[in-house]
């Protein structure tokens, strides 16, 4: 018998999870605005944050999601 369960696709599933995660932040941070001579958002901080986090390619991959959610007509771009 295996132990530890899970292996493979355990960590398929944390992955899943944590790109997921990432695609919400990424959303949840274009909403914020800071006011100030030029309003920004903390968007281009949440994507720093999931590529350094995630890495290139499942950080990439979080991004497209969001991007995604943009283009089906979801109101998630600032």
């Amino acid at each position: 018998m295996l132990k530890g369960g899970g292996g493979v696709s355990n960590k398929k599933s944390k992955d899943i999870s944590l790109i997921a995660l990432f695609s919400a932040i990424i959303v949840i941070c274009a909403l914020i605005t800071i006011p100030s001579a030029i309003p920004f958002t903390l968007q281009t901080f949440a994507i720093f944050l999931c590529l350094n986090i995630l890495g290139a390619k499942k950080g990439i991959i979080s991004i497209l999601i969001y991007i995604f959610l943009g283009v089906i007509g979801l109101p998630v771009f600032s």
